[in-house]
């Protein structure tokens, strides 16, 4: 029994992972946004990618919000630098800092307040998480209401009739998905169903990788946790993710080896590791073993 349950597993086609965003599709989704709406997710989209965010941090999921362990960020979480000095979110200056830091309060690895930042692209305004960053918060805090500007998420979007609107992890997936569309298989290496919202956190860290950012760099910018020496490095020392997301841009695109496809036989799958049952006797009483093999008596000496 368990040398058949593990034939049937070993023929489950396992968990299929979300492909790795490459930086094409973020240009493709900043080019072909409409309207202040599509401005914003994809702004919020890039940003997610530079932060390497999981969808629960910056865009309203499926999930019961009052249950989740993670919170979306929210405008009071992004501070920025100017020189080394804090600039106020109501400063003129906010879109010209160098510097910008996103602390992530609840995670779901039980981490708190842990912080990450970056600096400013100054080839690319509209890849930059700097200037993105400002325009988010800068857009969030104009909106009119009695309510704290700085509790505010920065997914929240108001409608031109003054409805409040959260930008969704749904319609994020679908933008990255006409994006993967518009640039084709072909060059990609995957179809657009192969990508969601854990497509940016994948491709941040195959962005930093590629352009030979060591591990362990990578690992605190994506807060992945392995070791317990993690929590010796300082994080929040700016000066360690200086430069990275200039870095993150110097792979235009990767291609993506499309997947093994498993060929089965027309009468069924196999049963792997299985021992194949007496067919036949020969003279002796002795059982002949039948299957892709000639009849083989089994005989004592």
């Amino acid at each position: 029994m368990e040398q058949t349950y593990r034939g049937y597993k070993n023929l489950d086609p396992g968990v299929k992972q979300q492909k790795a965003a490459p930086i094409s599709i973020l240009r493709e989704v900043h080019n072909s946004a409409v309207g202040p709406l599509g401005i914003a997710i994809a702004q919020l989209t890039c940003l997610a990618f530079f932060f390497a965010m999981r969808s629960c941090e910056y865009s309203k999921t499926t999930a019961n919000e009052s249950s989740k362990r993670t919170k979306i960020i929210r405008i009071k979480n992004v501070r920025f630098f100017h020189h080394h000095r804090v600039l106020p979110h109501s400063s003129l200056l906010l879109a010209q800092a160098d510097y910008v830091n996103i602390t992530f309060e609840f995670q779901k690895n039980e981490e708190r307040n842990e912080s990450v930042g970056m600096y400013r692209v100054k080839k690319e305004l509209y890849l930059c998480p700097v200037a993105l960053a400002a325009k988010i918060v800068q857009r969030v805090r104009s909106y009119p209401g009695s309510d704290d500007p700085e509790e505010r998420k920065i997914n929240q979007f108001m409608t031109p009739d003054g409805k409040w609107k959260e930008i969704t992890s749904a319609s994020i997936r679908g933008k990255l998905r006409a994006a993967a569309r518009v640039i084709g298989e072909a060059t990609l290496g995957f179809k657009p169903e192969d990508i969601g919202t854990h497509s940016l956190r994948s491709g941040a860290a195959m962005a930093l990788y590629l352009a030979k950012v060591p591990t362990l760099t990578i690992m605190i910018i994506g807060r992945w946790k392995s070791d317990a020496f993690l929590r010796y490095i300082r994080k929040q020392v700016a000066q360690f993710s200086q430069n990275l997301s200039t870095q993150m841009l110097q792979n235009e695109n990767f291609y993506t080896v499309p997947d093994f496809q498993r060929a089965l036989p027309s009468n069924g799958p196999p049963m792997a590791n299985t021992i194949p049952t007496p067919d036949v006797q020969n003279e002796g009483g002795l059982p002949l073993f039948m299957g892709n093999h000639r009849p083989i008596a089994l005989t004592c000496h």
